[in-house]
């Protein structure tokens, strides 16, 4: 028994060394600004207006992304208290869910090879793009464990047909709307849709009635989807329903929304040799990478789950790198195939343990050098220390601090040509202010500043005799 559970950690202990990254995230580098900021912002009202419905920001609805995120984080901050630590909980659950996941689906692909699963989760967990990605407060990971086990469970379901998987794959499909919006319907069912192109020989389901059981799932995915948006909207206006179910999801693709992020069509084209990092730097990758070109059946259902999504991808308008996230499982699998007769698993597992080394020694020098100009904490202790005053943030507040000071009121959002017009009606107020070296506000008292993202973060007063100096 000793040497069987010996045996199963060994096999799984790239767990701990997924660990030891949280570890040295939580140590070494502050919560990034603005996307990981922004997310713990919201959680952090969550949990203060015990609102689990309709999400906010600057305690003000929040359109731009679905809750389970912020859920799990409140589950965490529920039973271990509110901290930075406890809000990584799930996401680490998510990231070794992955690398698990990854295995499992591997293994479901190539079932005469069953050492194959440990064999990817390595593999994918010494890529680059996973140890970047894996600690951050993000939905992209999550989603990929949620796409993996749809994936699993279609699989299964193809080789013994029963009414349960249909209704348990109309749950996960809803879960990941939950996750992150209607974008898991294009990364799950598109490939599905190929399914008489790449059906294994054990598949006893016909296409029909697969597709019957997709549209069944598909109705399914509405009630979990249904728990969470009918009290939202019955808690907000006509233009939050509005903004949340139609112009979130069209405004990324037209590129006319103010967060689409919009890129050229070979943004992901330029980005696509990342995903193969660091092992298309072992010769074998470039041997054998032309063993693709005869694809079996596992290979053309990693073919239909990644080529047409990410041809999708290109073509909408909106593009941020962590988009790809979801499809580097698949991608990882397929490299198995590449690596797999020439790269044994122990150079494999010296490899990965060797990337995630240099990302830590890369955040151990980060803490002293450049995560100064990312870390909110001088602002935050200048907040905390005037936290009865009003505050107003110039240009597009993002919740940068909200999480980060425990804020319990709304600070003011304006533009640099509403500062005197709020000083006016806040005349003992302080207004943040992100700014360049060359930026001068002649009317105003500066009383403090920091460096932020390669320019200044400063705090502004209204230039007058009578003020007292606020503590610094």
């Amino acid at each position: 028994m000793q040497q069987k559970t010996m045996w199963t950690l060994e096999r799984h202990s790239y767990l701990l060394a997924l660990l030891a990254l949280f570890i040295t995230s939580v140590l070494c580098r502050p919560l990034l600004p603005i996307d990981e900021t922004r997310y713990m912002t919201v959680a952090w009202e969550m949990f203060q207006t015990k609102n689990y419905f309709l999400l906010s920001m600057n305690f003000a609805p929040y359109h731009h992304k679905p809750p389970m995120l912020f859920w799990l984080i409140n589950l965490s901050w529920q039973i271990f208290g509110v901290s930075r630590w406890s809000a990584l909980i799930p996401v680490f659950f998510s990231s070794a869910a992955v690398l698990a996941l990854s295995g499992v689906l591997a293994q479901k692909l190539y079932p005469d090879h069953q050492e194959k699963k440990e064999y990817v989760s390595w593999l994918l967990f010494g890529s680059l793009p996973f140890l970047i990605y894996a600690s951050l407060v993000m939905f992209d990971l999550m989603l990929a464990a949620l796409n993996l086990s749809v994936f699993i469970m279609a699989l299964s379901h193809c080789e013994k047909p029963e009414t349960r998987k249909t209704v348990f794959l109309g749950v996960l499909l809803g879960i990941g709307v939950l996750i992150k919006g209607p974008v898991v319907y294009l990364y799950t069912l598109l490939p599905l849709l190929f399914y008489p192109y790449w059906r294994f020989e054990n598949h006893v389901i016909t296409p029909k009635k697969l597709y019957t059981g997709l549209g069944i799932a598909l109705a399914v995915s509405v009630i979990p989807i249904a728990l969470w948006l009918i009290p939202a909207l019955l808690q907000a206006d006509k233009d939050f329903a509005y903004w949340l179910i139609w112009r979130q999801t069209a405004g990324r693709m037209e590129g006319n929304f103010s967060s689409s992020h919009v890129r050229p069509f070979y943004f992901y084209t330029m980005l696509l040799p990342l995903l193969f990092l660091p092992w298309a730097f072992f010769p074998s990758f470039w041997k054998n990478i032309k063993t693709l070109k005869q694809m079996d059946r596992p290979e053309k259902f990693i073919l239909c789950a990644t080529l047409p999504v990410f041809l999708c991808f290109s073509a909408i308008a909106g593009k941020q790198p962590h988009y790809l996230l979801p499809l580097l499982p698949l991608v990882t699998i397929a490299l198995t195939r590449v690596l797999y007769s020439s790269l044994e698993i122990r150079k494999v597992r010296i490899t990965a343990l060797g990337v995630l080394s240099a990302i830590i020694v890369f955040q151990l020098i980060g803490n002293t050098t450049f995560f100064k100009d990312y870390d909110l904490s001088p602002i935050v202790t200048y907040y905390q220390a005037n936290r009865d005053k009003d505050f107003a943030f110039v240009h597009k507040y993002q919740g940068e601090i909200g999480f980060l000071a425990r804020i319990e009121k709304p600070i003011d959002s304006i533009e640099h040509n509403q500062l005197g017009a709020w000083f006016k009606d806040h005349p003992n107020g302080l207004a943040i202010v992100r700014r360049s070296d060359d930026e001068k506000f002649p009317n105003f008292d500066e009383v403090f500043s920091m460096p932020y993202r390669s320019r200044k973060l400063s705090v502004f007063r209204l230039k007058s005799q009578g003020h007292e100096n606020e503590e610094s």
